[in-house]
C-alpha cells in the first residue's frame, strides 16, 4: 500500500490538486444526482411505495413519484416489452443478477490408490462373488 510523504500535503503538486478537484467535483455531482432523484416529478402528494402498500403498476401510470421510482418503472416497462437490457438493469440493482455462464473443460480423472492392497482383499473377494454369483 503507498503511504504518501507527509511533506506532499505541504507542497501538492499540481497532479494533486487536479485529483483532488476532481473527486471534489464528482461527489457534489452524486449529490446534485442524489437530491434530484429523490425528487418528486411534480408538485403535489407523493405516491409512496412500501412492501405493506402495494401499488398495481397500472395505477403508478402518471402518479406523482419520485424521479428514481420513475426511472425504475420505465425500466419495468421496458423490461416486461422484451427488452434484455432493462431486465439485466433491472435484476442487478435488485441484487438478482444472473449467474454468469463460464464454460468449464474437466481433463479425465485420474484416481489415485491410497488404500492399501491387503485391505482391500476381502472387498475384492465380496464383489467378484456377487458377479459370480449373478453370472450363474
Amino acid at each position: 500500500m503507498y503511504t504518501p510523504d507527509p511533506e506532499r500535503k505541504l507542497n501538492p503538486t499540481k497532479a494533486d490538486q487536479d485529483k483532488a478537484d476532481r473527486a471534489r467535483r464528482t461527489s457534489g455531482l452524486q449529490d446534485v444526482i442524489r437530491l434530484i432523484m429523490e425528487s418528486p416529478l411534480r408538485q403535489g402528494e407523493i405516491v409512496r411505495l412500501s412492501q405493506e402498500n402495494p401499488i398495481p403498476l397500472k395505477e403508478l401510470k402518471g402518479a406523482n413519484v419520485e424521479a428514481q421510482v420513475a426511472v425504475v418503472l420505465a425500466q419495468v416497462k421496458e423490461a416486461v416489452s422484451g427488452n434484455v437490457k432493462s431486465a439485466e438493469w433491472l435484476c442487478k440493482y435488485a441484487g438478482w443478477e444472473p449467474v454468469k455462464e463460464s464454460k468449464v473443460s474437466v481433463e479425465s480423472v485420474t484416481f489415485i490408490d491410497d488404500i492399501p492392497r491387503p485391505a482391500l482383499e476381502p472387498v475384492i473377494t465380496a464383489v467378484a462373488e456377487s458377479v459370480k454369483e449373478d453370472d450363474a
